[in-house]
């Protein structure tokens, strides 16, 4: 058996090795961006359930004063 870790390397290996830290970097950048979309989902969620949580604005009853006619 021969030792392969001493033979030049051929350009196919390279091209093969850039491929795969091409494809980690990939990997790496979407897992970065899987993390980014998950936090926004978080926020997101959030924000909605405090404006749920908010109650409405009491607004005064509104009274019609062309309706309302002096008693005599």
């Amino acid at each position: 058996m021969t030792d392969r870790g001493k033979e030049p390397i051929s350009e196919g290996a390279r091209s093969i090795d850039a491929i795969w830290a091409n494809q980690e970097n990939l990997n790496c950048r979407i897992d970065e961006l899987l993390a980014d979309v998950q936090r926004l989902t978080v926020e997101i969620r959030c924000e909605f359930n405090l404006i749920r949580a908010r109650q409405p604005p009491q607004l005064p009853p509104q009274v019609d004063q062309q309706g309302i006619r002096p008693m005599r």
